[in-house]
């Protein structure tokens, strides 16, 4: 997966999905290893990793024009901890179903990818989140 140098202290990636459902996901994943719920991280960091996805979520929904962001913390599959940050409109595919277990996820274009790229960039500089 793509993945772009985020937050300093805490966070490895911000990491773009090779394939979609909806346009817009983003996966926030801390920087330590063997940490599967937010509660066990340290209370600064949980609050670091709370005020990126907000930041994150608050954003990209401006940018996106999303009806809605969902953010979720939702490792079943993955169990590093993760939050996903979602941005839906109500003409996506699935809406408003979950996007997970529907719809055909396809793969993201190179187009696609350096607009992520783009404003996710921008969004760390405007933010001095890098």
């Amino acid at each position: 997966m793509p993945g772009l140098a985020a937050h300093p202290r805490i966070f490895k990636y911000i990491k773009l999905p090779e394939r979609y459902t909806i346009h817009w996901m983003e996966w926030l994943i801390p920087e330590k290893n063997d940490v599967c719920e937010i509660h066990d991280l340290a209370e600064d960091e949980q609050q670091d990793l709370m005020r990126l996805a907000i930041g994150l979520g608050a954003w990209l929904k401006l940018r996106t024009e999303a009806d809605k962001v969902n953010t979720a913390a939702i490792g079943n599959v993955v169990p590093q901890l993760h939050l996903h940050v979602v941005c839906r409109n109500r003409n996506d595919a699935v809406w408003p179903a979950p996007i997970w277990g529907n719809g055909e996820p396809a793969p993201l274009n190179e187009t696609m990818l350096q607009g992520h790229i783009t404003l996710i960039k921008a969004f760390l500089e405007e933010t001095a989140l890098r």
